[in-house]
């Protein structure tokens, strides 16, 4: 399926037939549903919404999950167990993004307004865990005696660049891409 269809992904007739450009007020209204969700009821009736009442397009499917994961957070986040700091809220996010998206690797979120800030220099310096790199040298090990995987191809179609890279990750011992390897 192509990334700009137009064309719902499952067409049913008695459904509003989305537009994610023609569509924006609709999916800004469901982030300002589920922002304030704060009671299951109503939440499964804005999820029952989301599923029943429209014939999404490619980029409004997208919408529509993410609204409902959101109000399902909030609403949890404001019952009786809920109430979480800002701390835990990234422990979500983190969870969120290695279970929806499967990735078990190490991971960095670059926010990019903290460079309007000079005390947050030391969060941007190009530098990794000492644990990171020798997760990238073991990967890399892998990649190269053929018991690993690449994302997308496999061993068999790895470049000559590619190759190289990973030799010099195990054997030259070459931090990528100007890389330092620190603590903290």
């Amino acid at each position: 399926m192509e990334k700009k269809n137009k064309t719902p992904i499952t067409r049913v007739l008695s459904k509003r037939d989305l537009d994610e450009a023609d569509d924006k007020k609709v999916v800004l209204e469901w982030y300002h549903t589920a922002k304030n969700m704060t009671h299951t009821h109503t939440l499964k009736k804005f999820i029952d919404h989301l599923i029943n009442d429209y014939n999404h397009d490619y980029g409004t499917i997208c919408h529509a999950i993410n609204a409902a994961a959101l109000a399902s957070a909030n609403c949890l986040n404001r019952s009786d167990v809920g109430g979480i700091d800002v701390r835990q809220a990234g422990t979500v996010m983190w969870e969120f993004i290695r279970g929806w998206m499967r990735y078990e690797q190490p991971m960095r979120l670059i926010n990019y307004q903290e460079f309007l800030h000079p005390q947050f220099g030391h969060s941007h310096e190009k530098t990794i865990t000492p644990a990171t790199w020798e997760w990238i040298q073991l990967k890399a090990k892998e990649l190269l005696d053929g018991s690993g995987r690449l994302p997308i191809g496999g061993t068999q179609d790895m470049s000559w660049a590619v190759r190289n890279h990973l030799k010099n990750i195990v054997h030259a011992q070459i931090v990528p891409f100007g890389y330092e390897v620190r603590d903290g």
